[in-house]
């Protein structure tokens, strides 16, 4: 198995990181120990384009069989979300920053450094530019605050704003009831609020100053019984 770490990975993980990624790699090339020291410091020797250096990068890229892996914060160091899949193709960048597209995954997602909800559905791709995490096929997530499950052909998880966007034959059971088949919705992390696009891409532009003054009115979703505010 082989684990692997996200944006603000301390100094100490990220050596781990590149040794066993470099083992995985040594592994499925089949190449020497003299040929993987060779790779490694051609990957990390600077290069200039048209003049200007040009940031080194440890790995490029790599095929898995199981593994694991988990993203942070850039600025705060909390974790995101962490995934663990059968198969994947990644690609690693600065920092430790993993990113690709992984096979048969599960995992959960955390806001402000606290679990807020699980997850598992057929494939799983990691963001290379932002701390998006998509989901594709018989996507299923759990919020553990609201005992409520969301199911979906896909979902994408946009911790920087805090909410799922889902897509594709949604439904949400759980305590407080039941609500779809939807084509598409956005809901806040924790699946506490629930709309759709128009209204809650509205609400979240209004986010800071509602929480600020308090003001912000719910969005409501239509279903066959009665909109549930």
């Amino acid at each position: 198995m082989i684990t692997v770490l996200g944006f603000a990975t301390p100094k100490i993980g990220r050596f781990a990181l590149c040794a066993a990624l470099l083992a995985v790699l040594f592994s499925l090339s089949g190449c020497n120990a003299k040929k993987a020291k060779s790779t490694s410091k051609e990957n990390v020797k600077e290069q200039k384009v048209d003049g200007k250096p040009e940031k080194p990068k440890l790995i490029e890229s790599a095929s898995t069989g199981r593994g694991k892996g988990e993203r942070f914060d850039p600025t705060k160091g909390s974790v995101l979300w962490n995934v663990r899949w059968e198969r994947a193709n990644l690609s690693f960048g600065q920092k430790g920053a993993f990113f690709g597209q992984m096979a048969t995954v599960s995992g959960e997602v955390f806001q402000n450094g606290k679990k807020i909800g699980t997850y598992k559905a057929e494939t799983g791709i990691a963001d290379e530019k932002s701390n998006k995490l998509t989901l594709k096929g018989k996507v299923q997530f759990h919020s553990i605050a609201y005992k409520s499950d969301l199911f979906a052909e896909e979902v994408q998880y946009r911790p920087d704003q805090e909410v799922l966007e889902a897509k594709g034959n949604v439904t949400v059971e759980g305590t407080r009831g039941y609500l779809g088949p939807l084509d598409a919705l956005i809901s806040t992390s924790d699946l506490r609020v629930l709309g759709t696009p128009d209204s809650m891409e509205r609400f979240l532009a209004n986010g800071a100053k509602s929480k600020r003054e308090g003001t912000a009115k719910r969005p409501t979703v239509q279903t066959d019984k009665q909109s549930h505010p």
